[in-house]
């Protein structure tokens, strides 16, 4: 949806990947989810600033946010709880 919009508003959306951390345990792939959620957070809240008057832009970007901070909120709760993150399914 994100790449239809950029489309949309004249851009081109990229298809490169950044670098890729690698863990060697559970709780380290975790943090570095966790890490890369909140980045996502940023990035979707620095999107959503821009956003103007464009209320579709504005509700995608909003949908953005939310799905990326029920993420971020449910690894902090995985890593708060060391019995959950060892039941839980990633």
């Amino acid at each position: 949806m994100i790449g239809d919009k950029i489309v949309a508003l004249g851009g081109i959306p990229t298809t490169r990947v950044g670098p890729v951390k690698e863990a060697q345990d559970l709780t380290s792939m975790v943090k570095l989810s966790l890490e890369m959620e909140r980045r996502s957070v940023q990035s979707a809240q620095a999107a959503l600033a821009l956003a103007g008057e464009d209320t579709a832009l504005r509700v995608l970007l909003e949908s953005w946010v939310e799905a990326e901070q029920a993420d971020v909120e449910e690894l902090e709760k995985m890593l708060a709880d060391p019995d959950q993150l060892r039941t839980s399914e990633i």
